[in-house]
């Protein structure tokens, strides 16, 4: 009755005009709110077939350029709010009429690419809005629409070329993800799968990685197989056959060759690989909710990983020595001529998870190519750049880690302990800073590597401290044992203790016990001394309550007389567990050692001289470490490929070379350091 009789709205009007067009109908105000208000007549005219897709081409055809730039995408942004309304009878039009459907084709074939970023999403939000469910539609009315345009995308048989002739444009790539990664129900996403697959959509993303493309393609194909191999955790048992090609042998192999086997190195491909890499390790990883089916594939997915990039360890080492060539940069009024860049910190990262698999060829190929030493190299060299020591304490708590056993992994963190001077780098900056004085900015990560490795230390006392005598002088065993009982105990309690003294908690704890005792004094309580912590002990000071009334007859005295004995014998009984519990410190002290593996940085290690006692990284670029020449010739027979042979013969021809070569060499570390 309001409405009708309303006079400020005149909607049921503008369809009594003589020839109204979509455009005088888009110029009227509260357009949308009509439209989302389920007005009949307004949604009637909207879906008329040529209303719809006079509609369509709004978004399609990119306005003329002559237009005033205010207001020269109005009408193509409001024409997609109205497609994307979620009005049910619009849907049921943009599926199915053709001339619709070669609309959006035309937009995709007649522009070459850079698309306009505007146009594009326009475009991107109405064809998502016909496939994806929304929050009106009925189970029945959403699989059959969507079954409608998936038939309409498998007849025009070249839509995934289409889509990646222009993947340079972030909204085709964010069409690719959706359409991929959000169908609901089993049907739906294995008709896309399918159709995929059967237009090798994983192949040709791949395939994008190359020199020859503009990085900013090949991030975002690398962005695509990221987003479908970590959509595909929510159904791990689902047969996918697009995971299944990104799991495979061959697509990881194609990969690193794509990153190491070209003439020239480019950022965007190590960027765009390395992404792959560590999404397909971390797809590793043991959830407790897993299965045992889930299980088998995840390690059955390792065991790809760890054999088809051992033979690639090396050129991982190598970007490390020579990365691609990066512009210098001006960093607190210092120029760092070779900068360490994005693309040495992705490769670190991408160390530190290969170091979380714990497998003992991987950690033999490191050493054996020194990788640990030029991590640590780069840790001092490059003193402000926190993200970088971030990265490389998470590598020495992977090779400290305690999932692995001390014992198989002896030689390998023999060669850090030795080779690598970890325990002699951390006693040289032990005062490198005097008080008063600027820290370097890596003291903090530093500390926390020491503490790591003296928490392993003393949980595996038998192994751990056995290979740190045996491979250390006797010199430097004295100095670590000083520095772990003084220097470092000494920054735990530091770094332990509150900034104020006591926790605001306690403090307000300790505020109420004396407001209670001011409270006793005033009522003529008794004052019993009370520990901050004894209403965990089932003490309840509301039920203490010695007050008597002179008044009272003698049954009643007697009554509180016992109530007052009753109570005196409670309290004795807590102040004899308080201190029966104050008499187990150590206990507690073990708890917080064990505790303290994982502690944040303690930024307020040691003190530091002006001097420091080692040049670290200077020798980081030169050739010390033995850079290969030409990457492709020394391990050229590891590439595998599927026209050269298959993959279980490549494998055992691996593991045999790896059992024969890929050995530590012996005057690097004494066989005396193998403990058993």
């Amino acid at each position: 009755m309001y409405w009708k009789n309303n006079p400020a709205s005149n909607w049921d009007s503008i369809f009594d005009r003589e020839n109204l067009c979509l455009n005088d109908l888009m110029r009227e105000q509260n357009l949308l709110e009509e439209l989302k208000g389920q007005n009949k007549k307004l949604i009637d005219f909207l879906t008329k077939p040529d209303i719809a897709l006079e509609l369509v081409r709004l978004v399609t055809q990119e306005p003329q350029e002559n237009e005033n730039p205010e207001n020269r995408f109005v009408l193509p942004n409001l024409a997609c709010e109205i497609l994307t309304s979620d009005i049910q009878p619009m849907y049921n039009v943009l599926s199915h009429e053709e001339e619709i459907w070669k609309c959006f084709f035309s937009f995709l074939e007649d522009n070459e690419p850079p698309l306009n970023s505007l146009m594009a999403s326009y475009f991107s939000r109405t064809l998502c809005s016909l496939i994806l469910k929304t929050g009106s539609q009925d189970w029945y009315t959403y699989q059959f629409n969507c079954l409608k345009a998936l038939e309409k995308v498998s007849d025009k048989g070249n839509f995934i070329d289409l889509l990646l002739k222009h993947l340079d444009t972030s909204a085709i790539m964010d069409l690719i993800i959706k359409i991929s990664t959000l169908l609901e129900g089993p049907p739906l996403r294995s008709n896309i799968f399918t159709l995929f697959e059967k237009e090798q959509l994983i192949f040709k993303l791949v395939d994008t990685l190359d020199s020859k493309n503009l990085p900013v393609r090949q991030l975002n194909a690398a962005e695509i197989i990221c987003a479908i191999e970590v959509a595909s955790e929510l159904h791990p048992l689902e047969q996918n056959p697009l995971v299944v090609s990104i799991e495979s042998p061959e697509t990881i192999n194609t990969v690193l060759v794509k990153m190491f086997g070209q003439n020239e190195k480019t950022e965007s491909t190590l960027l765009g690989g390395i992404s792959i890499l560590q999404t397909l390790l971390m797809s590793t990883k043991f959830k407790g909710e897993d299965s045992t089916e889930v299980y088998n594939k995840k390690q059955s997915l390792a065991e790809i990983l760890y054999i088809t990039i051992l033979p690639f360890l090396e050129h991982i080492h190598n970007v490390l020595l020579d990365p691609p060539k990066i512009e210098s940069l001006e960093c607190m009024g210092n120029v760092i001529e070779k900068p360490f860049g994005n693309v040495r910190l992705q490769i670190v990262r991408l160390i530190s998870s290969l170091l979380s698999m714990h497998n003992q060829q991987i950690n033999e190929r490191f050493a054996q190519l020194n990788t640990i030493k030029v991590l640590l190299d780069c840790f001092f060299c490059y003193d402000l750049n926190n993200f970088l020591h971030t990265q490389v304490v998470q590598c020495f708590h992977e090779v400290m880690c305690c999932n692995h056993s001390i014992a198989e992994n002896s030689t390998f963190i023999a060669h850090v302990l030795k080779d690598c001077q970890l325990i002699e780098s951390i006693l040289d900056n032990e005062k490198s800073i005097q008080p008063g004085k600027k820290r370097k900015g890596y003291i903090g990560h530093l500390a926390t590597i020491a503490k790591s490795l003296h928490n392993t230390e003393a949980f595996y006392s038998d192994h751990f401290r056995g290979i740190i005598v045996n491979t250390l002088d006797s010199d430097t065993v004295s100095r670590w044992d000083s520095f772990t009982s003084t220097t470092l105990e000494d920054n735990e309690e530091r770094m332990s203790t509150c900034l104020g003294g006591i926790h605001p908690r306690e403090e307000k704890a300790l505020d109420d016990r004396k407001e209670m005792e001011e409270d006793e004094a005033i009522y003529g309580r008794p004052e019993i001394g009370f520990n901050i912590n004894e209403n965990q002990l089932g003490i309840d000071r509301v039920d203490i309550n010695f007050d008597e009334d002179d008044d009272d007859d003698d049954d009643d005295d007697k009554d509180s007389m016992e109530m007052q004995a009753e109570m005196f014998n409670r309290m004795c009984s807590v102040r004899s567990s308080e201190m029966s519990l104050d008499d187990e410190p150590e206990c507690k002290d073990t708890n917080d050692d064990q505790s303290g593996a994982l502690s944040i940085f303690n930024n307020q290690l040691w003190k530091d001289s002006g001097s420091s006692k080692r040049d670290y990284g200077v020798n980081i670029f030169n050739s010390s470490y033995d850079k290969s020449e030409n990457l492709m010739s020394k391990d050229c027979n590891l590439f595998w490929s599927p026209e050269t042979s298959d993959w279980e013969t490549f494998r055992s021809q691996l593991n045999t070379k790896a059992s024969s070569e890929m050995k530590i060499d012996n005057n690097s570390i004494n066989s005396k350091y193998l403990l058993k």
